[in-house]
């Protein structure tokens, strides 16, 4: 039994080391698919770091793409128009590494829930906070403005 088990997990390891790069090339590969000028505002604003996801997606009714990257061990991400103009910018935090006053604010609005997301968006100008959380097991998002006035949002987003 030893001896079919030590080339299953050599196998295993072979794969999961060649896994990784391969997921970074495809990501870069996604990006080279997209119109011109989304390639030069993702790589204007990612620079050198790394491409984590690039997908579809839709940002205040709108088709757009969003890319994801890690940059200093932050995860970020940034949503491009078609036309390749910056809609937002998101950093994507742990719930403890969220503002005191932004956490605050959310127990304030929804007693008793459990923060489940946080990210800190960046948007015409303006700083603000997109919160999940789960109150009575039921799902609600939060947009919390950075002196913290708390609103509904819509239906919950993939994140």
């Amino acid at each position: 039994m030893k001896k079919a088990f030590f080339p299953f997990l050599l196998a295993f390891a072979a794969t999961s080391l060649f896994a990784l790069p391969v997921r970074a090339a495809d990501e870069a590969a996604e990006l080279n698919d997209l119109p011109a000028a989304v390639q030069k505002t993702a790589r204007d604003v990612v620079g050198k770091s790394k491409i984590e996801e690039v997908e579809d997606t839709f940002e205040d009714g709108k088709r757009a793409t969003e890319v994801e990257f890690l940059r200093g061990g932050k995860k970020m991400a940034v949503v491009i128009s078609p036309e390749g103009s910056v809609i937002q910018l998101e950093h994507r935090m742990s719930v403890g590494d969220a503002p005191k006053k932004i956490k605050e604010a959310v127990l304030k609005e929804v007693p008793g829930s459990t923060l489940t997301f946080i990210k800190e968006v960046e948007k015409q100008g303006k700083t603000f906070f997109e919160v999940s959380v789960q109150s009575e097991g039921k799902p609600q998002r939060l947009k919390v403005t950075a002196d913290g006035h708390v609103e509904k949002l819509g239906a919950k987003e993939k994140h």
